[in-house]
């Protein structure tokens, strides 16, 4: 009592209770099944599921903590509440601007997350946590010190993740403009009615207009027709796409509504790839063709499979891309459909590449010793 009369503070025992051990290893064990289930629903794009999994996951970690401590201030069950539940609310996709997350930032976030408990656990175990234990509302009236280290601690880790992504990713996402892929072009224009998707299934809407996905597709295909390959030597950076897509569109080279269905982070993808890194050096040395239409005779039967007629049909279609490399030709066909395994477009597009193959070889004379997909979606080269 003489203690608390003249002042001096005194750190209060923290509550006891049998029934609610303090148990990290089960609270991780917890946090890292409910953030791989959200990535996975994420993946199969159930957003709404990935991000109530994740508040779910937030509210029981929170009141995991309140239940041991009994107090609603405790900071390992605010900073698990906010945190979590706040990629919760980010999951759940409400803003027709969102992006799916890539897999670096799922990798920095959870890392941030676990060691925030490291740091807080060790922290707890050499000073204790110093909560006033006579009321809910429980204030800090233990040590400072383990409160700055775990702030300094948590920035370091925070830091560390923010500066990996940007190195990994070779920009810094905060600083960058986003490019909404759910953006309404209010009238297209002829040019985005182009048949620039041969084959593509269910790209109509029931009043005859494209659907939203193959407008898409038109406007990628048209940016990835007039980029200037050769620029990008040495410098295959985010900046350099978005100047060069900001170029084409102050040129009146592209509309503003195909600018906005263009994601920038999908063809700078594409850009790291060795496929590109071949079609660069094809372009300086003046062995590179984009956009060649062709038109080809063909027994009826050899272009469909299921007629069965000899009759004379006509086969006509524009090729995306093909190169020249050691006397050979290589054949590109981007394609930006909603899939999520390489098979479905092999399946959907082996016949398509099989015809622009044979085309280009009666037109150019040359052997076509590659058939390959670049998918935008699936951000993956798939030899077809």
């Amino acid at each position: 009592m003489a203690a608390v009369r003249f002042g001096v503070q005194q750190p209060f025992p923290q509550r006891e209770n049998k029934r609610h051990k303090d148990r990290t290893g089960d609270c991780m064990i917890v946090y890292l099944i409910a953030y791989a289930g959200s990535y996975a629903l994420a993946r199969g794009e159930h957003y709404y599921l990935s991000g109530i999994l994740l508040i779910l996951a937030a509210l029981w970690l929170y009141l995991k903590d309140y239940r041991q401590f009994g107090n609603l201030i405790h900071l390992r069950g605010l900073f698990s509440l906010f945190w979590v539940g706040g990629q919760g609310l980010a999951c759940l996709k409400l803003s027709h601007l969102q992006k799916d997350w890539m897999m670096m930032t799922w990798i920095c976030l959870g890392l941030a997350f676990a060691g925030f408990w490291v740091v807080f656990e060790v922290m707890s175990r050499l000073y204790g946590t110093g909560y006033d234990s006579h009321s809910r509302w429980r204030s800090f009236t233990g040590n400072p010190k383990p409160m700055f280290h775990m702030v300094c601690a948590l920035t370091a880790a925070s830091l560390a993740a923010f500066v990996t992504e940007a190195v990994a990713l070779g920009y810094v996402p905060l600083f960058v403009r986003a490019d909404s892929d759910f953006s309404e072009p209010s009238v297209p224009e002829a040019s985005d009615l182009r048949k620039a998707a041969c084959g593509q299934h269910g790209t109509q809407q029931s009043g005859g207009l494209p659907h939203r996905g193959a407008l898409r597709g038109t406007a990628m295909h048209r940016f990835l027709e007039c980029i200037d390959y050769g620029a990008f030597a040495g410098n295959r950076t985010f900046d350099e796409v978005r100047r060069q897509l900001e170029e084409l569109l102050a040129q009146g080279r592209i509309s503003s509504e195909a600018a906005a269905l263009i994601d920038v982070k999908k063809v700078w993808h594409f850009l790291q790839s060795d496929l590109a890194k071949r079609i660069m050096q094809a372009h300086n040395a003046g062995k590179l063709y984009r956009e060649q239409p062709f038109v080809m005779g063909l027994p009826a039967r050899e272009a469909d499979p299921e007629i069965d007629s000899d009759e004379l049909v006509l086969v006509q279609g524009i090729i995306d891309l093909y190169f020249e490399e050691d006397g050979a030709l290589v054949l590109l066909d981007y394609k930006t459909d909603a899939v999520k395994e390489a098979k479905a477009l092999i399946d959907r597009y082996q016949v398509q590449m099989e015809l622009y193959a044979r085309a280009l070889a009666a037109a150019t004379g040359k052997e076509v010793k590659q058939r390959v997909i670049y998918s935008f979606r699936l951000e993956e080269v798939i030899a077809v």
